[in-house]
């Protein structure tokens, strides 16, 4: 799954989605791309598992946000039981290690959790269709000119790079 199809930038852009337009979905790639690797999340939901340092605080900090599901949390081959050797309050990316102390030479615990959205958040879609036109080689929309005007109804020229558009009358 995308933060964004095809169909929300087309409409982002006003233009009519085509399925075959390969360049359209190469913005929608580019930009989904863009926003996860600038965020350093993944967004949508989605089972991890990590190997984690444990802090010297005994904590074992998560990735990915929110989370909304830790499944097990295994430390030198020993799976641990939650609410007796860690805790998880249900909101935050930490674990406490509370009943069990590592060995002095374990450094790390393998951890099963859930993180990310159901559904993507509208502000993340929102940036996700402000950051695709530079991919699909548009302008956005509040920026774009010219248009043509065709009887009563004014409809955006959209030009991809490296293209050029003529408008009048054929």
């Amino acid at each position: 799954m995308a933060l964004i199809t095809g169909t929300d930038l087309a409409t982002y852009l006003q233009i009519t989605y085509s399925a075959g337009d390969t360049a359209l979905s190469q913005a929608v790639t580019l930009a989904c791309g863009l926003v996860t690797g600038y965020t350093g999340q993944n967004i949508e939901s989605a089972t991890y598992t990590h190997t984690l340092p444990i802090g010297p605080d005994l904590t074992i900090r998560l990735p990915q946000r929110p989370v909304t599901a830790v499944t097990s949390v295994t430390i030198d081959g020993t799976v641990l039981t939650s609410g007796t050797d860690y805790d998880w309050d249900g909101l935050s990316p930490l674990i406490a290690l509370d009943g069990y102390t590592p060995d002095d030479d374990v450094f790390t615990a393998s951890v099963v959790y859930v993180a990310g959205y159901a559904s993507v958040p509208a502000d993340v879609k929102a940036a996700t269709c402000r950051s695709a036109p530079r991919f699909y080689g548009a302008a956005p929309v509040s920026r774009r000119s010219p248009s043509t005007t065709t009887g009563s109804a004014t409809t955006p020229v959209v030009v991809r790079a490296g293209s050029t558009t003529t408008s009048g009358p054929s």
